[in-house]
This record gives structure tokens, sequence and C-alpha cells, in this order.
């Protein structure tokens, strides 16, 4: 309650008593005993009296209310403004003790509105250490009368941590203090505020410190400057010395030429053209000489008409860095005479580029053409009766030339590689197909040399992929080829696993590994060098350029990946390679047998433990129970055993090459012993063959197959076992997987198609007849594109071989003008291959750009020919015709 209220509460008590007395006087006044006129007068006077005390009192409680209601609406006005501010307010009255708190305080606090605390309470909420501080100064404000303006940390009722402001000052009456009042804030947010200014504060003189910066304080008006020690030290100086302190100081230790700049600086930024003033300026040292220094600076305070009062900035020592611009000039100047000569050089060397180009595929085309008149006559040459030492001599010509031809493939990638002219396909292909194909073209150079090639794919190598197959297959066939060469007995790995896997995308990883010579450790790291091979001396007993790891290399790191080798000498080598390919969702090819397998025995029989791992890991994909054996005895026991209960083995592949008893051993052993009469052989070799021969067949195998066996081999293997039983006569069946490949013997459809060669070497216009005619074709031949175009014109061909290099009319422009000219009876759309020595990057584009449907590098074989005439040619073509 204020002081107010309280005033106005003591005179309303005041006035109720004087009507109570006047009240009783009326009382004793009807007592008329006396003189009754004057009872009468003094009644009247009393009830007068009584009347306007009353009408005072009443006047008086409406003031009070009044009073009360607007002392109401100021507190309820102050707590909003202070609600508003975050200020609170408390009073103190002395006697009695009594403390009060406005409802902003309590909220300061986090107390409720109705809280009613005391001295003791109140200063408890302080943090213990200032509590003695809170404590002496309300003291010193009660018993001496002294204000206290106090920054104080506190600690909420929800034990929040804030900082306040807390004011006090006394009201005294006759030189005693009878309360004290005072307001009450928080203040933490200015407190932070504070503190980050103070910690930025801090931050930039140590900033200031550290960067040995030199500041300057300049007051535009009067001239007069404030600089560090920094700033004098630059010139040589001390700030005592420099004393006092000017603008002529700067302008006197300043170049003259340099003043003019910062002048102009200056006058840009007082203008407003320039955000900042800077200008690098030369000052006189103390000892004579020129320092430069980076000056900046910008105005801090304006006058009231617009004009700088008060500027500061930074002087930076430049010199070292303008002493390097100097030097960075005159080295660009050599550095732009360097480069004119290095575009000089460049140009020479994009010459000389074109000329290599153009020597490597001018070179191309003449060794390839000598080269297919070789391999040619060669291979039409094997194909009639030959002696014995005539076909070894055949052979030996047909084996240097396929050699001759891989070094000069080598030296022609190199050279795309290195010009950056080898692309990188990326298209759909099955990796199981893939490597099959390719292990069994490898296998025969391996079994050749007494070896076994096994090829294994991890079970989470996904095999539906798109990327680049052939670059994949020449890198495999260089590491496979060079572990066969350096390996005389033992085997060859071929292993596909998963480095990486993403949803879309795969990191494989293919390694070979090998049981031959190794590599010595200084020469792992030079093996993957252009032209290097681990022992490069004059008596080395193995050939090669050198070329095929490196190569290797680099189409690796062009398809995303790596290589990489581990071998150890008398112990194998183990090449590695990553590719990055991308996954094709649901494209895999399911390859399994049409038989149940499940739980069926199956036998494996080779002596080469991990070519029957490999077999016995597909076997139990399929659901059937692998069995191993690597010797003809152990799976004779094995045959033997329990060949009568419903486990016993009715499918055995067998390795017909093996050591001790071999396959066909094995085989006669089995067809003796009647209690194995229903057991199913099926022989595995290292040579590939068109059905099974009459050992076989004597010997009783019901199946042929080419070790490594693809999977749609093995499966047609095991439905032909499976599906032969005791009492059905064991037809033998010779397996092939996929598509036949194209026969190179006559068939009807070809003897009926009209072919036309262009070609101006007599030589290969001869392997053309003679390739054409093993497949029953008698073809047309003709020198140059002129004739080639009036051959068509006078009559109907099916298919068009057609060289690119003739005289007179080049392949190119024949193709392009047949497909132009409009002559009646003219077959413009008739297939046209390609058939060139041309066979650098982009031969094949160019082919194809000018109108030919198909193209075929030399020296071409008998093999691609027949593919290329069964392709656009097939029988209804010929039926038709």
């Amino acid at each position: 309650m204020t002081t107010r209220e309280r005033e106005l509460e003591l005179e309303v008590a005041r006035l109720r008593r004087v009507v109570d007395v006047l009240a009783r006087r009326v009382e004793q006044a009807t007592d008329w005993s006396g003189d009754g006129y004057t009872l009468f007068e003094r009644a009247l006077s009393l009830q007068d009296e009584v009347e306007r005390r009353t009408r005072e009192l009443t006047t008086k409680q409406a003031e009070l209310e009044d009073a009360i209601t607007s002392l109401r609406k100021g507190e309820d006005l102050l707590d909003r403004t202070g609600q508003v501010a975050g200020v609170g307010g408390w009073e103190l009255e002395i006697e009695p003790m009594v403390l009060r708190w406005t409802a902003q305080t309590c909220r300061i606090h986090e107390v409720p509105i109705d809280y009613q605390p005391n001295v003791a309470h109140a200063i408890e909420f302080y943090a213990p250490e200032a509590r003695p501080l809170i404590d002496a100064a309300v003291r010193a404000a009660v018993d001496e009368g002294t204000p206290f303006d106090l920054q104080l940390p506190l600690v909420t009722a929800r034990q929040r941590r804030i900082w306040v402001r807390a004011t006090g000052v006394p009201e005294s009456r006759a030189g005693r203090v009878l309360r004290v009042t005072g307001a009450f804030q928080d203040i933490t947010s200015q407190k932070a505020a504070e503190q980050a200014i103070l910690a930025g504060t801090r931050r930039l003189e140590n900033i200031i410190a550290a960067e040995q910066a030199a500041t300057w304080e300049w007051d535009v008006t009067t001239g007069h400057c404030h600089i560090n020690e920094r700033w004098a030290t630059m010139a040589g100086y001390t700030v005592a010395e420099l004393e006092p302190i000017t603008i002529e100081t700067w302008t006197r230790l300043a170049h003259p030429d340099d003043l003019l700049v910062s002048g102009k600086s200056l006058d840009a930024h007082f203008s407003g053209l320039s955000p900042a003033y800077e200008a690098d300026i030369r000052m006189r040292h103390k000892d004579g000489h020129w320092v430069w220094v980076h000056d900046r600076g910008t105005v801090l305070e304006w006058t009231a008409d617009g004009r700088p009062r008060l500027m500061a900035g930074t002087h930076h020592d430049i010199t070292d860095r303008r002493e390097a611009h100097d030097r960075l000039c005159e080295a660009n100047l050599q550095l732009m005479a360097a480069e004119a000569r290095a575009l000089e050089l460049a140009a020479r060397a994009e010459a000389a580029s074109i000329a290599k180009s153009e020597f490597l595929a001018n070179m191309s085309h003449e060794i390839r053409t000598p080269i297919n008149g070789v391999l040619g006559m060669t291979t039409l040459l094997l194909d009639t009766a030959l002696a014995p030492e005539q076909r070894r001599h055949a052979e030996t010509i047909a084996a240097s030339g396929e050699s001759l031809l891989s070094v000069i493939n080598d030296i022609l990638d190199v050279s795309k590689i290195e010009a950056g002219k080898l692309d990188i396909e990326a298209i759909d292909f099955d990796l199981a197909d893939t490597l099959e194909d390719l292990a069994a073209s490898l296998a025969l150079r391996a079994h050749q040399k007494g070896l076994e090639l096994v090829a294994r794919i991890a079970d989470d190598v996904p095999l539906a992929l798109r990327g680049d197959p052939g670059r994949i297959k020449q890198i495999v066939t260089n590491l496979v080829g060079n572990a066969v060469k350096f390996t005389d007995a033992g085997e060859v790995t071929l292993g596909v696993e998963v480095a990486e896997r993403s949803t879309d995308f795969a990191l494989l990883q293919v390694t070979v590994r090998d049981t031959g010579i190794g590599i010595p450790a200084d020469k792992l790291d030079a093996v993957f060098d252009k032209f290097t091979q681990a022992d490069g001396s004059t008596t080395r007993r193995y050939g090669g350029t050198g070329l095929g790891l490196a190569i290797a290399r680099q189409l690796a790191e062009l398809m995303g990946g790596h290589v990489g080798v581990r071998s150890e000498p008398g112990l194998g080598s183990e090449f590695w390679f990553t590719v990055r390919v991308q996954v094709r969702g649901g494209g895999e090819a399911v390859i399994r047998p049409r038989s149940l397998l499940r739980e069926v025995p199956v036998l494996v029989v080779d002596d080469n433990r991990a070519s029957a791992e490999v077999l016995a890991t597909t076997l139990r994909g399929w659901g059937a129970i692998p069995l191993v054996a690597t010797t003809g005895e152990e799976a004779l026991d094995i045959l033997q055993r329990d060949c009568q209960s419903a486990t016993a083995v009715r499918i055995a592949l067998v390795d017909l090459r093996m050591p001790g008893m071999d396959g066909f051993a094995l085989a006669t052993a089995v067809r003796s012993a009647p209690h194995l009469r229903d057991v199913r052989l099926v022989s595995m070799h290292p040579v590939s063959r068109t059905g099974l021969d009459a050992q076989s067949q004597a010997a009783g195998f019901v199946a042929d197959l080419t070790k490594p066996p693809r999977r749609a081999e093995l499966a047609k293997a095991l439905d032909h076992a499976c599906a032969t039983t005791a009492s059905t006569a064991a037809v033998p069946v010779a397996v092939a997987a996929g598509p036949a490949a194209p026969t190179i013997v006559p068939s009807l459809h070809r003897r009926l198609l009209r072919v036309l060669v262009a070609e101006d070497n007599p030589v290969n216009q001869r392997v053309a007849i003679g390739i054409l005619r093993k497949l029953g074709i008698d073809p047309l031949v003709v020198d140059n594109g002129v004739q080639a175009l009036e051959a068509l014109e006078r009559e109907r061909f099916d298919l068009v071989f057609m060289d690119v290099q003739m005289p007179e009319l080049d392949g190119f422009a024949a193709t392009r003008e047949l497909r132009r000219r409009e002559v009646p009876g003219l077959n413009r759309t008739v297939p046209v291959v390609a058939m060139t020595a041309h066979a650098m990057q982009g031969d094949r584009d160019r082919c194809l750009q000018a109108g030919m449907s198909d193209y075929m590098s030399k020296p071409v074989s008998p093999q691609a020919v027949a593919k290329a005439v069964d392709r656009w040619c097939p029988a209804s073509i010929a039926a038709g015709a």
C-alpha cells in the first residue's frame, strides 16, 4: 500500500469517528429535560453538523475509491511497462521490515506473482559470490542512506543463472531512513553483448599485435593524428621521436609522387565514390631508403554539414610484395616469351603427332596388306591335304603371322592411347558369357603347354552389365597370355569378385594367378611400363614387346580402375585389375539344367583340385550334391561305395587326361562292373571337338564337354545324362552352347549368292576368292571403285566386299556414289562390307559414315567372312533369289 492510500484511509477513519461522536450527541440531544427551545436548536445544529460531516465523509470516500482505482490503473500500467521494458520494482519498509516486489520482479526471479519475499530470501537468490555485495549495499542504504546501483549474477527459482541490475534509493525523514525503493532489471542479453564486444575487442587487439599492424587515427578538422608504435617503427622511428604528430608528419615522410595518388583516393572516399580510402605509398625510412606501405582507412565520424571529422586506418608493409611484384613482372615477360616458344613447339608437336598418326595408319595398312596375304593363304593351305612336315611349316607361318599381327595391334593401341583417341564403349553384355567364351579360346594355349585354365566368378558378382566387354577381354587376354607364357607347370586361375558395389554400379576386380617363374621384387614397379620386361637381357627366354601390360594399365584406368601385381620368384604371380561397370537390373539370364538335380549326387573327377572345385560350386548352386575325386582310383572307390543305395552316384564328369588311371581307363572299369551300369559318364577334355570320337563312344561316354565348360554346355550335358536310363540306349552327344559358329563349308543357300569383291591387291584378291569359294560362293572380283560401280549397274549382287584404298576411285567414294546414284536396275541398298587394312581409331566410323554396312579389318579370317555372309545374306534372301 502506498503512502497516498494510507493517508486517505486515515482521513476516512477520522471522519467516521467524528460522525459517531455527532450521532451520540444527537441522541443526547433528544433528552428534553432542559430548555425546550434551546435543546431543539442544539439538536438542529448537531443534525446539520452530522449531515455536513456525512457529506464530507462520502466525498472523502469517493476520493479514496477514485485514488485507489487510479492507483491500480497506474500500477497496472507500470507493471505492463516494466514487463515490456524488462524492469521491475521493489520496496523495503524499514518499520516494520517488509519487502515488496512488483510482478515483473517476480517474473525475473521466476516465482509466482503473489510471492511474498523477505530480505534474507531475496539475498539468497543471488549467486554465492554476489551475496556479500548486495547484503552490504542494502545495509549501507538502510543504515547510512547510501544509494546503490549494482550488476550481479542471480540464480532464479528455476535454477537459471542470469545477470541483473539492482538499484536502490533510500527515503529518509528527520534523519531516519523510512524505506528503500529501487528498480530490478534482467541484463543477461546486455551482459552477453558486452562480453561479445569485449571478446571481439580482445581478438582485434590480438590480431593487431600478431599481424604487427600499424594503426592511425586522423582528426580531419584539426589535423591531429594518433599512431601506434608499429606505424612509427615502419619508418624507423619511435612515436616519441615523431611527436607532435599531425597530418604534416605523414606528408613529410611520404614520397611526393605518391601523395597525388593518395589525394585522389581520399577525395573519392570523401565524396562517397568509394567505400574506403586505399593507396600504395612509399615512406622514407629514417636511414634514407624507401618503404612501400599499403595505406587503408575509412571515415568514422562526419560533421553536421557532411564533412569528414574522424578517420582511422592501417598501414601494412608491402615492400617484399612490391619487390616480388617487380620480379613477377620480369618473370611474366620471360614467361610470355616462353609461351610463344611453347606454342610454336606445340604446333610443331601437333604437326608431328598428325604425321605420326598418318605414318602409323599407312604403316598399319602396308603391313596388314601382306599379312592378310600370308595368313589368308596359310589358312587356305592348312585346309588342304598336307604332309606332316608341310603342315608343321604352314602352322609355323600362321603362328608367326599372328605374333606379328599382335605386335602391330599393341603398337596401334599405344598410339591411340597416347593420342587420346581410344574410346571406351558402353554396351550391354553378360559377364559370364563374355568370360566363358574368352576362357574357351584361351584354354587351348594353356592345354598345349600342359597347363590347366580355371575360371571362376564369385556368387555375388552381377552378370548383367553395361560397359566395354571388348576392352575387358583385351586386358584378360593379355594377363592370361602372359601367365601361360611364363608358366611351365601347374595352372592359371582367372577369378572375378566384387570390390565395391552400389545400386547402379559395381567395381569388379579380375585376378589372374599362375604358378610360373614369378617376378623379382625390384622389377614389380616396372612391369607396367612400356617396352619393359622383368628380364630385359639379351639371353632372356621369353619374347614380347613389353607393351601388353602397359596397355592393360591404361585401359583399366580409362574404365575407372587400376592394375596391380603381387609376385615372388619361383612361386608364381598374381596380376589384377579393377573396372567400374554399370549394373543392369533384372537383365541376367538364368542358366540351369531343365532336369531336377536337387540332392542328386554328381561326381567330378579331375586331377586339378581348383578346376574340380569350380565345377562343384556350380553344381551345388543348381541343387546337386557334388563329390570330388582327383584320381581315377579315388573315383572308382566312390562309385563302388554305396552303389546300391539311394544316394549312389548316377552321373560322373570325368577328365580324360589324368595321371595314372586316366578317364578312358576309369570309363572301362565302370562299364565292366555290372553294379555300376546306371552311372552316366560325361567326358571333359581340353581340346574343342565337333562331336564324340570313336574312342569316347566306345568307352561309354554319353556327352562331351570342353574344359573349362560353359554353364550352358554343362547344363545341356547334365540334362542328357539325366534323360539316359539303364533301359534306354545311351546316345552320345556333343554339347555346344549358344548359337553355332559360322561354318566354312559350302552350303546350298551360299551357292546361290552373287558376291562382288572390289580389291586392287592381287594377293588379297586370291585370298578373298579362296575363302569365298570355301563357302561355296564364286565371286566376281574387280580392281577399283569405278569397276565396282560398273559391275553393280550391269547385274544385281547380294553382297559387296569393298577395299577402302584403291586407285581411280577408293572404297569411300565408290560407296557414296552407289548410295547416291539413281540408275534403273541398280540396287542402291546392297550391303557393302568394308574389307580394309585401315585399323586405326575412327576407320570403322569413317566406313559407316560413307554408307557402308559393316567393317572388317585385315587380315580377315574365313570365320569372319562366313559370319558377314550369314549376317547380311541369310538363307531366306538366297532362297528368294
